[in-house]
């Protein structure tokens, strides 16, 4: 992979290079006078006013500031500001909040690098993991970290569960005995991003409840969009479920989505032990050593004035923007698999876009990624789209979904009018896209129906007409993608026509047959030979005690086939039973036995002839030594075929009967 300027590009944050080559391909276009503007739909771009407060509070500190110089502040936030937003945290979260609690934070990866930072220096092992939910915020991964995965798109909804957060700490448990990386922390982030979900109430307490049977975990929890829940209510936190757990809890806040104040940077983390605070602060000073003084009174402000009111403006502005792209999604068709799956929170929605994969890559694509062939992965996807319709949406594969399921992520932010023209853009590719596929799937089936007509004339007549499935109405890009699913299976339908009228087909349904008629016959005589062997067993109980109710013949008739075999008289019953039928048996095998000697004069001449042969001897040797070789291949052939009638008599009495029914059975079937 390079970046715009033809320089690797392994090691960069891979989200930023996707908007380095969005704003290069923008530029190029703009220059030429060609193409359409860039629409950016990949990265977290809020777009919702900047509170009056923050804008307010900066105006009035510096037409207030005397030109003096400004010193450094406390490391931590200067008291003022932590004051205040302590008082704003303790009616967010319905209990206190001290100002001590409270630590100034240069955005919310800073935080982050901190929070990482401070967990890898208090933990003996370099490999510790942290669990935390599959997909991830990007910068989660970018700390080294060994997250170990919640995988949350295998439940409803791509929810998170308590039980699924239970079995990730266990089989993180059971790796550690392999590689001592126990888990040291669980990572929350809530809504959630990328996915938009949020975890509710009911489902927070049932996590407290498993997370207090690991008291040595430490909680982390990602509340950067904490302001963004869509359908209206307040944000529950863990915080709030279980103020038990608050000594091992981290909470990371931002004003950088809800507040739209992604680029001043504006962040706290709370922290209510001690000592992980001094830890934080630690890496903090290292890190940056502290955030804007300015910044941290106009974050604090903002926040001990946020009122429901705010609240509400800022979910009804982006909750119209996210449903208005879910419903075009769902209408061209690349909707997520789970009907379940639904945005409660962000401006983020995950969109199927797998049926691009295979797709030819465009040469420009190509080029930028350093690949050519087919569209195999998310990626390909989203840098064919950067190029073919100037659309920046980011491959869900950057947040740890498998890159071969083809889904993206797009960013709903944008005002109504550009984030219509993003979804016609998207419709349009599809609609192409499909166009393209029925064109190619119409030719196939062309194809194949010829070969199926001169294979078998009458299967043919008998397919359901072409136009049946499609027609000639203006076509929406979701009624071409249904067209192309039946048109697929219709194919598929002749393929197996086509199949069952070839001589191989034919022999293939023979054998199905044979074989599902073959394994009913030998489960029914099993269980017929298992009725006998009860029926013997119970006859055998009676005699042996004669008043069967009583508590031996009682005992004696509820065990087990295996059991049976340890009751000696039993054993006994069944070696006098099996004794003529083993003396036949043997004496079978002494015939066998006497056929040696054959077997070995065989091999020999074998190898005499082939010797015989090598060196060019006369014809008549080998003839001779060949006519001998017959005559004792036929005489072994007698005795072994003696052989193994006798063996087959000893172990199914009943075979004729079987291999009668399986002649009549081919009969019928070749027929």
């Amino acid at each position: 992979m390079l970046t715009p300027e033809g320089k690797p590009a392994n090691k960069m944050d891979k989200v930023m290079l996707l908007s380095q080559w969005a704003k290069f391909v923008a530029r190029v276009q703009e220059k030429k006078g060609t193409g359409r503007p860039m629409i950016y739909a990949g990265m977290g771009k809020p777009t919702y006013p900047l509170p009056k407060d923050i804008r307010d509070f900066l105006i009035e500190y510096w037409k207030k500031h005397n030109g003096d110089a400004i010193d450094y502040g406390d490391p931590q936030g200067d008291p003022e500001a932590r004051e205040l937003m302590a008082k704003a945290m303790t009616q967010w979260y319905g209990f206190k909040v001290n100002a001590h609690d409270v630590l100034f934070t240069v955005g919310g990866a800073g935080a982050l690098h901190s929070i990482f930072s401070a967990l890898k220096n208090n933990v003996k092992t370099a490999n510790f993991r942290v669990i935390t939910p599959f997909p991830y915020y990007t910068l989660y991964a970018e700390n080294n970290l060994h997250l170990h995965p919640i995988y949350v798109m295998e439940n409803n909804g791509y929810r998170l569960t308590a039980e699924s957060l239970l079995k990730s700490i266990r089989s993180a448990e059971e790796l550690a005995k392999k590689d001592s990386g126990y888990p040291r922390a669980v990572l929350l982030c809530d809504p959630n991003n990328p996915l938009g979900s949020v975890i509710g109430e009911n489902e927070l307490k049932k996590i407290a409840h498993v997370l207090r049977q690991y008291p040595d975990l430490v909680i982390v929890l990602d509340e950067a969009y904490a302001e963004m829940v869509l359908d209206g209510t307040k944000h529950v936190s863990l915080l709030t479920v279980a103020p038990d757990l608050k000594e091992r809890i981290i909470v990371m806040r931002s004003a950088t989505k809800g507040l739209s104040a992604a680029g001043e940077r504006m962040a706290i983390t709370l922290a209510f032990n001690s000592l992980i605070m001094n830890t934080i602060l630690e890496h903090s000073i290292l890190n940056y050593g502290h955030a804007p003084r300015s910044l941290q009174m106009a974050y604090a402000k903002t926040m001990a004035n946020f009122t429901d009111a705010n609240r509400i403006s800022i979910n009804n502005f982006y909750r119209q923007k996210v449903d208005y792209a879910s419903r075009r999604l769902l209408e061209m068709g690349v909707a997520m698999p789970d009907k379940d799956y639904q945005v409660k929170g962000t401006f983020y929605i995950l969109a199927d876009f797998s049926e691009l994969l295979g797709e030819h890559l465009p040469q420009e694509t190509a080029a930028a990624l350093e690949k050519e062939g087919k569209i195999t992965t998310d990626e390909d996807i989203a840098y064919m789209l950067l190029f073919t319709d100037s659309v920046m949406v980011s491959p869900a594969s950057y947040y740890g979904v498998e890159k071969y399921k083809g889904y993206l992520r797009i960013t709903c932010s944008a005002e109504l009018d550009k984030l219509e023209n993003l979804m016609d853009r998207l419709e349009e590719h599809l609609k192409q896209n499909r166009l393209k596929k029925q064109e190619r799937l119409k030719n196939n089936i062309a194809t194949q129906l010829l070969l199926l007509e001169k294979l078998s004339p009458k299967a043919a007549s008998q397919l359901p007409k072409l136009t049946s499935i499609i027609n000639l109405d203006t076509k929406t890009a979701l009624k071409l993608k249904n067209e192309n699913k039946a048109l697929e299976e219709y194919l598929q339908l002749i393929k197996r026509l086509i199949n069952r009228e070839t001589p191989e087909g034919k022999i293939r349904a023979i054998t199905l047959i044979q074989s599902a008629y073959r394994g009913h016959r030998a489960r029914t005589a099993a269980k017929e030979i298992i009725r006998k062997q009860d029926n013997e067993w119970f006859n055998f109980v009676a005699k042996v005690s004669p008043q069967a109710n009583n508590g031996v013949g009682a005992y004696l008739k509820q065990l087990t086939i295996a059991e049976r075999l340890g009751f000696e008289p039993w054993k006994e019953h069944l070696k006098e039973k099996d004794r003529p039928q083993s003396a036949n048996f043997f004496m079978n095998a002494m015939h066998y036995s006497m056929l040696k000697p054959y077997i070995a004069l065989i091999v020999f001449i074998g190898l005499a002839s082939g010797i015989v042969a090598c060196l060019g001897l006369a014809t008549t040797s080998v003839i001779a030594l060949t006519a001998t070789s017959i005559v004792t291949a036929a005489t072994l052939a007698t005795g072994l075929s003696f052989f193994s009638q006798s063996v087959k008599r000893h172990f199914s009495p009943d075979c004729s009967k079987e291999g009668e029914e399986d002649l009549q059975l081919d009969r019928a079937l070749c027929s």
